[in-house]
This record gives C-alpha cells, sequence and structure tokens, in this order.
C-alpha cells in the first residue's frame, strides 16, 4: 500500500510513548532475576540490525531457566497492586495484557510470572513482557525530534546521527505502521509506542502505573492526565498545556 493510499484513519491516528508513572511508581521485585537469567544476560533473543549500520540491539525476552517471580504491591497493604510496572524491563496485570491483545495479539512476547503481592500472598500472574515489533516509520521531513547526537554523552557518530534522541511531534508513514497498535521506532528501540485507541481504553478502564507521551498535539486531556510527559518543554513553548 503507497502512503498515498493509506486509509485516512491511519493518516489521523494518534501515537504515544509508554512510560511508568513516576507519580504512582510503586517497588516490585522480580525475585528471581538472577537465578533464572541464562548467563545473566537479560538481551532478548531477537537481534535487529540498525538501518544499513553496524549497529545491532537486542529486543523480547531473554531466555530464562524457570518461572520468574514477581512480587508487586504495598507491603503494608494501604494500595493496590499497580497494572503497570518497570522502566528497562516491563510486567503487565491480567487485565492490561488482556485489553492490549485486544488490539495488537501480535506485536508482544509474554511470560508467565508466579506474582505475589506485597504482604507474599499468591495473586493472579502477571506477565513480562515485550514489544517486538520494530519499525522504521517516522516520516522524518515532516516531523520534530532530536536526534541522539544532541545528547550531551553522544559519540557523535553515524549511530548516534540515526537514533533519536526525544520525540516532540512525530508523523508516522502510514504505509509502514499499516494496522499496527503496537511497536518500537528503530531508531529509539528503547520505548514502547501505542496508539490513541489503546490509550483511550486504558483510560477508560483505569489501568494504573502508566502514562503516555503524546507525539503530536496534546489534547486536553492528555495535558490534564500526564503534565511531566518527556517533550512536555516543547508543547509548552508552543502554547500548550
Amino acid at each position: 500500500m503507497k502512503q498515498s493510499e493509506a486509509a485516512p484513519e491511519l493518516e489521523r491516528r494518534r501515537y504515544y510513548v509508554v512510560d511508568q508513572d513516576i507519580a504512582r511508581r510503586l517497588k516490585y521485585d522480580f525475585l528471581n532475576k538472577d537465578d533464572i537469567l541464562i548467563g545473566g544476560s537479560a538481551l532478548g533473543t531477537h537481534r535487529i540490525q540498525l538501518r544499513d549500520l553496524e549497529f545491532y540491539y537486542h529486543v523480547g525476552l531473554p531466555p530464562v531457566s524457570g518461572t520468574p517471580i514477581l512480587k508487586v504491591g504495598d507491603r503494608r497493604g494501604r494500595s493496590a497492586p499497580l497494572d503497570f510496572y518497570g522502566d528497562q524491563r516491563f510486567f503487565a496485570s491480567p487485565r492490561l495484557k488482556r485489553l492490549l491483545l485486544q488490539f495488537d495479539s501480535s506485536a508482544f512476547e509474554f511470560a508467565e510470572c508466579k506474582t505475589l503481592d506485597g504482604k507474599d500472598n499468591d495473586i493472579e500472574p502477571y506477565w513480562w513482557m515485550e514489544a517486538v515489533r520494530i519499525l522504521d516509520a517516522v516520516d522524518e521531513p515532516r516531523s520534530n525530534f532530536i536526534r541522539q547526537t544532541e545528547n550531551p554523552f553522544s559519540n557523535r557518530d553515524a549511530v548516534d546521527q540515526a537514533r533519536y534522541y526525544r520525540l516532540n511531534d512525530i508523523v508516522m508513514k502510514p504505509d509502514v505502521v499499516e494496522d499496527s497498535h503496537v511497536f518500537r521506532l528503530a531508531p529509539f528501540s528503547q520505548r514502547m509506542i501505542v496508539s490513541g485507541d489503546v490509550v483511550d481504553e486504558c483510560r477508560r478502564q483505569k489501568i494504573t502505573g502508566i502514562v503516555f507521551t503524546p507525539l503530536q498535539h496534546p489534547s486536553v486531556l492528555d495535558c490534564k492526565k500526564h503534565l511531566l510527559f518527556d517533550n512536555y518543554p516543547y508543547w509548552t513553548k508552543r502554547g500548550c498545556c
């Protein structure tokens, strides 16, 4: 499908970067991480090349030798476990997993975790999850972003010239994204991207522990819900939020 032939709804689709809600961040413990990671490595099993460069990264779940054991929630029992935990690793509650699979069943790898609440009681299993779909989907001439070369710690080489440091106002290529609702961007592989449809349903179901950075002009609800998204300074300078 050529970009000019892309369905209008794909042209209008909104996208967001997923992150943990630092205002509600509760501690979680991956209790047996050191015991089950084979060779101590947390690298995923999918090796991806960045464009045509001599640079590779890994996505997906790493090989493990047993069932992950996860502890979530407040040890004093004052608050329920959140639906989403993680920074480098993502863990999802059963209802968050069901929600995500409703929109995009082929975007993820999941591993079931034996799960304990803060008082060491068994609860319904959470899921270690990783988005494994990689797309090089940004229409760069029509988008506003900062390259990794602007990072003070950048090597300023060809790899950092290709990678993104921050996404501000992003136009995706509909012919690349097509019907995907969840993916990672090849030059921004450390973060998970979801469609506005996913975000709307997360908000409707009051999914906890998760925030969404808008990759387009923030809506009133975006500004009301999350004033700490990564590109907040970019949009406030333009009179938003």
